[in-house]
């Protein structure tokens, strides 16, 4: 998997606007350290490189050979916004005139797009609740009746939408946060959806609709997670399309229960929670089989869970505290609130093999001041790949780090001025792990 774009969601800062960073396409340059940042959102052309956080001296090279295109679409959206990224498409929560949300729309980044594109009536849909599974979004609603819980393939390069019969897959909840554990998820040409089983024909909880083709399939798991029989006993639900693997979590007995894509009859394979149980406060992530996930000890406990292996247990990390999590190949990273005294939380970034990540640590983007933030500290983790390496993301401010740590140069702060007038601000950062 390589992530090839970028996106972040912005709040009123920046007047709604939309930022895409495309890393990787001007090439692999870099320039030297000093206080010279040519990054410059606001121009559409700059490039942020490899010591942009404003350090007098920074002798390592910690860019990776990176060079960023930040380029500002000038594309309102809400400020709450979800946003997610497939194959060269962002879809997001669209803002209506009166600043309300007005459904989903989309834009392709490499096309320069200053303007959503627009889905037949993607106003109608949920703002908060859709995915994206390469050239295609999956959509929920249209809002009003039994269609609330309906799900619908948009298909970008065909302009098609089909609406999957609400016997086949019938969402069992949507929850009402971006950010909430139990959205639809999706990864390759894989989408995962948690259904009521008394209002499915085949009474299956777990299902998997395939967009691989022209026509969307179904593929239904004949085993319920723990033999549920409800759906608030299953919040959240993963699925690792390298690894043909969907992951629910059961509440009930703290349980994940892992299926096997291409064996969808055969029992899944039960993978006990730590003793704190399993925790739901956030979505978790999958990738390559490895799971990081909180228990539900009230510390939000951060662990790694490796599901190739039916014998493996969970994995403490070490600060355990955290939450938003994300797995990328080798590596992980959450945010964990402990040890760091600012307000935001620091970037714990890691190797798989490794339980003690690298954490941030409270120094200042600008020297004797907080107002600009704390080097690899924010509300949202992302990561993603360029030429084999690993690029972390925080927000807010806007940073990026091939390495973690603290400090200028291991975190590199992306400016909306050649001037470093101002970090880029927003709210939540989202890479694409798909390519």
């Amino acid at each position: 998997m390589s992530g090839k774009n970028g996106a972040i969601k912005l709040g009123q800062i920046l007047c709604l606007t939309a930022i895409v960073a495309m890393w990787g396409a001007v090439g692999c340059s870099q320039n030297g350290g000093g206080n010279d940042n040519t990054g410059n959102a606001n121009d559409n052309v700059g490039n942020v490189n490899d010591n942009s956080g404003g350090s007098n001296e920074n002798t390592n090279d910690n860019s990776g050979g990176v060079v960023l295109d930040v380029v500002n679409s000038g594309i309102p959206i809400h400020a709450m916004a979800r946003i997610e990224i497939g194959d060269d498409i962002i879809a997001y929560t669209d803002v209506a005139e009166d600043q309300s949300p007005n459904g989903v729309n989309y834009m392709v980044p490499s096309a320069g797009d200053t303007a959503g594109r627009g889905i037949p009536g993607g106003a109608d849909f949920r703002p908060n609740s859709f995915a994206v599974a390469g050239k295609k979004i999956a959509l929920t609603g249209p809002t009003g009746g039994d269609t609330d819980f309906q799900v619908s393939i948009y298909d970008t390069e065909t302009d098609t939408l089909t609406a999957i019969p609400l016997t086949d897959v019938r969402l069992g909840t949507i929850p009402v946060g971006i950010s909430d554990p139990g959205h639809i998820q999706a990864d390759g040409n894989y989408i995962a959806t948690i259904n009521s089983p008394g209002d499915v024909t085949d009474g299956f909880m777990i299902k998997i609709i395939d967009v691989s083709g022209a026509v969307p399939v179904i593929i239904s798991f004949s085993r319920n997670p723990g033999e549920a029989t409800s759906t608030f006993s299953v919040p959240q639900v993963l699925v690792d399309a390298e690894t043909m693997t969907v992951a629910a979590v059961n509440s009930q007995d703290d349980m994940f229960y892992v299926y096997d894509i291409e064996n969808p009859d055969d029992a899944p394979v039960a993978f006990a929670g730590p003793g704190g149980g399993i925790g739901g406060g956030f979505q978790y992530k999958m990738d390559k089989g490895v799971i990081l996930f909180s228990d539900d000890g009230g510390q939000n406990g951060m662990y790694l869970l490796d599901v190739s292996d039916p014998a493996n247990e969970p994995v403490l990390l070490e600060p355990g505290e955290g939450y938003d999590s994300e797995v990328f190949g080798d590596y992980y990273g959450y945010l964990t609130t402990v040890g760091p005294s600012s307000a935001f939380s620091a970037s714990a970034v890691g190797l798989i093999a490794d339980a003690t990540p690298i954490v941030a640590d409270d120094t200042t983007i600008l020297p004797d001041s907080t107002n600009w933030g704390y080097f690899g500290q924010g509300g949202s983790i992302a990561m993603g790949e360029w030429n084999g390496d690993v690029i972390w993301f925080v927000i807010s401010p806007l940073q990026w780090s091939t390495t973690g740590g603290s400090g200028a140069g291991s975190w590199n702060v992306i400016y909306d001025s050649p001037a470093m007038e101002m970090p880029v601000l927003g709210s939540n950062v989202v890479t694409n792990p798909d390519g």
